[in-house]
């Protein structure tokens, strides 16, 4: 909870908090409030989960991105390149996380 005297949130943060708000409204809507007491989750299986998840949105990206560098003769090659490699380095970055959580999770580390 945000104490009384805690400075101004920036918008920009304002921003992505109301994103992450979004997104638990969306998810209250669906399965009802969350109640982390009687949560039956594995919390860090699913969170594996979500990460495999994005892996797959960002490889569909990426192959979207290529077809449309297939048939867009006028993009901008360079631009389009760039933005495909910043993917694919997110992408690598997401993959060492997944195994550096599976590591984790396999020495029995607990929250």
């Amino acid at each position: 909870m945000i104490c009384a005297e805690s400075p101004p949130i920036p918008p920009d943060e304002t921003a992505v908090l109301d994103l992450i708000r979004a997104r638990m409204a969306a998810g209250r809507k669906l399965y009802g409030p969350l109640v982390l007491k009687t949560d039956k989750r594995t919390l860090r299986k699913e969170a594996i989960e979500e990460i495999l998840d994005a892996q797959v949105y960002l490889a569909c990206w990426l192959v979207q991105i290529e077809q449309q560098e297939a048939e867009e003769t006028t993009c901008n090659l360079a631009g389009v390149l760039r933005e495909r490699d910043y993917w694919m380095q997110l992408a690598t970055c997401l993959q060492q996380e997944i195994k550096e959580i599976k590591r984790i999770v396999a020495t029995g580390w607990t929250p």
